[in-house]
């Protein structure tokens, strides 16, 4: 999962190119390997991109109806260029000329792709979603070239219980594939730092950092009514000193013991960035 604090205002949407794998249930090309993980239908995703208004600029944005049996905890979709594209189809787009000549690699490996962050729930769908340019955070804008790709690898991590599973389509040779680790999509600590804190009913947490100095944990599927209902547990929990916040997206306090958590919240993404300092030792 990526970590992202840039806050965007979607304020039009125009779906102008529906694309999916086929019809849910019908399969989306064979299966490859012998993993164990639950089968997932590529063909229950029905994908579409066109054009949104985000921050004043119109980029090309991505969305997609979830129309399989499981959860969908991460969506990413990643376009190659066609293979008989040239450099003069390229040199007709200022953006994409500006980075095919700033690229050290060969023109084919010029890309655009989407990592959709927000979990989707069986039978939900997601909007707005930016396109990026070249595996950069640089938003994509060029909806007229979009002609120039075509797609290439779409993953797919999925829950099963507490379990994730991740899978892969191929579009070039129509296969699914499957990873063979499985992660869990909740865990936590029972160190004395992290009992401190009240414990996140997130659908997803994962710990980035757990020592005697300092607790850090990952949580998704937060929706801003949880965030704000997760501040108040901090503040029944004690943390009441030293308040400084901006609620919207950030929010720190301390407890009487000098412990101190810091609240991260990404609106675009239900994220909630969860970290709780010990004091420090002069």
């Amino acid at each position: 999962m990526r970590k992202n604090i840039i806050q965007v205002l979607a304020v039009c949407v125009c779906i102008i190119a529906a694309m999916c794998l086929g019809g849910c249930g019908e399969g989306s090309g064979s299966d490859g390997g012998s993993s164990n993980a639950p089968k997932f239908d590529f063909g229950c995703i029905e994908w579409g991109v066109g054009t949104s208004v985000i921050e004043g600029d119109r980029v090309v944005t991505f969305g997609y109806d979830n129309n399989s049996d499981y959860d969908i905890a991460e969506l990413s979709l990643e376009y190659k260029l066609k293979d008989d594209v040239t450099e003069e189809e390229i040199a007709k787009y200022s953006e994409l000329k500006e980075k095919a000549e700033n690229m050290e690699e060969e023109l084919s490996d010029l890309t655009i792709s989407v990592r959709v962050d927000n979990i989707v729930e069986a039978g939900g769908s997601v909007s707005d979603i930016p396109m990026n340019l070249d595996k950069t955070i640089q938003y994509y804008t060029e909806y007229d070239a979009y002609d120039l790709f075509e797609p290439d690898i779409m993953t797919v991590l999925y829950f099963k219980g507490n379990d994730i599973y991740t899978a892969y389509y191929d579009y070039k040779s129509q296969e699914t594939s499957y990873s063979d680790e499985v992660l869990k999509a909740f865990t936590w600590s029972d160190s004395e730092l992290a009992k401190k804190l009240p414990k996140s009913d997130a659908r997803i947490a994962i710990v980035g950092f757990d020592d005697e100095t300092r607790f850090h944990v990952n949580t998704y599927g937060v929706t801003k009514e949880k965030y704000e209902e997760y501040i108040g547990q901090c503040k029944e929990a004690g943390f009441t000193k030293n308040i400084d916040n901006d609620v919207d997206w950030n929010w720190e306090a301390e407890d009487a013991e000098g412990n101190k958590v810091d609240l991260i919240y990404d609106s675009s993404s239900d994220e909630l960035s969860i970290a709780i300092d010990a004091p420090r030792k002069e």
